[in-house]
């Protein structure tokens, strides 16, 4: 009887030994799955679909500020000229040494603003806080480049110079500002169509984030 006992017993360990390794080794290759699921969920198409060129324009470039240091106070105001939500995800942004892929899945809304930002969101001044934010290069605080490319195509391209911007007074401070009426990917080409903006900002700098921009 005592030896029938210990088999009986033997068994029954063996018995919950395997079930036990069956479930840790379930538990393991359900977890790794889920790991593997949501690495590739950074891989997947946007929520929307890319614009195409010419959707999607540059239409403020705060890349002088004077009220608080470039590093938190630099922004760009990108404008969806359609009537349809357009993703950015892994859409590139450049300056002209740089480039910063879009990782989030950012959706510009229709007839919509977003601001790009440097460094850290959180330190911006609430006025101009960045829907995301490029990393820490600097633009240029006489010349530079803003691009935003999506699928190898360039969506639209900002070249300013304050050598070209003859026609009107440059303002440390203030945005360079599409002026109201010329919002299509050509127009922002010529800095003639630009100018400072006007309007002050809480911050004490001038500006119009994610709102209709200063007549010129």
């Amino acid at each position: 009887m005592r030896i029938n006992h210990v088999e009986s017993l033997n068994q029954r360990i063996f018995f919950f030994t395997k079930w036990f390794v069956f479930l840790m080794a379930a538990i393991f290759i359900l977890f790794a799955c889920s790991n593997n699921s949501d690495h590739g969920n950074s891989n997947t198409a946007p929520s929307a679909p890319h614009p195409a060129e010419g959707q999607v324009i540059f239409t403020e470039i705060m890349y002088n500020p004077k009220a608080v240091d470039d590093s938190i106070g630099e922004w760009v105001e990108l404008f969806n000229l359609t009537d349809k939500e357009l993703g950015l995800k892994g859409c590139t942004f450049s300056d002209s040494k740089h480039d910063s892929v879009i990782e989030p899945d950012i959706v510009i809304k229709p007839n919509g603003y977003l601001l790009f930002g440097i460094g850290d969101a959180s330190l911006h001044p609430a006025e101009s806080k960045p829907d995301w934010t490029w990393g820490t290069f600097n633009l240029g605080n006489s010349h530079d480049t803003a691009k935003l490319t999506c699928n190898d195509v360039v969506i639209d391209e900002v070249d300013y110079d304050e050598n070209n911007m003859t026609n009107y007074e440059v303002v440390s401070g203030a945005s360079l500002s599409l002026c109201a009426g010329f919002e299509n990917a050509q127009a922002n080409d010529d800095m003639a169509n630009w100018r400072f903006s006007t309007t002050q900002l809480p911050s004490g700098d001038f500006g119009t984030p994610r709102q209709p921009n200063d007549p010129c």
